[in-house]
């Protein structure tokens, strides 16, 4: 976070324990209707394995700064799961992502930070990149960081 500008629009992907750091930059960096928008999309097999929910939940409720987002590829039947059903790419193909924000998603406001699922990470990293979001490194700022750690 320390190389986002604060005017900028920040969403942050992850699946299964790659939400992990998520919620610790939410924890530091995300003001309640103040400041930046953030929006965090998580994605798991079921509803009951994605991990921060309540907290998320909470926080989407009260803070019109940040918005909750999450994803199951799996449903069964003791599910009462009425949320998105498809993998984490899905949302930002199907204009969920965007409706999240409450603006197109573009690499001038917005910088994406994903980790998780190496596929997850691969077809995420291709699909914004051809959108024109760039790779952050050291040495380059860029506007999308990924998280690789399979």
């Amino acid at each position: 976070m320390d190389h986002v500008p604060p005017d900028r629009q920040v969403v942050l992907v992850g699946t299964g324990t790659g939400l992990a750091p998520y919620i610790a930059m939410v924890r530091e960096h995300h003001r309640c209707n103040q400041g930046r928008r953030f929006v965090v999309v998580h994605g798991a097999r079921y509803a009951g394995d994605l991990g921060y929910r309540d907290e998320l939940e909470t926080l989407a409720r009260a803070c019109s700064t940040l918005k909750y987002v999450p994803t199951v590829t799996r449903t069964n039947s003791d599910d009462r799961w009425t949320g998105h059903v498809g993998r984490v790419q899905s949302v930002f193909i199907d204009g969920t992502i965007e409706t999240a924000l409450g603006n197109p998603l573009a690499p001038e406001s917005t910088d994406v930070f994903v980790s998780g699922n190496p596929e997850m990470v691969e077809e995420l990293q291709r699909l914004l990149m051809e959108q024109r979001f760039t790779l952050h490194a050291p040495a380059r700022p860029g506007t999308l960081h990924i998280e690789r750690y399979w």
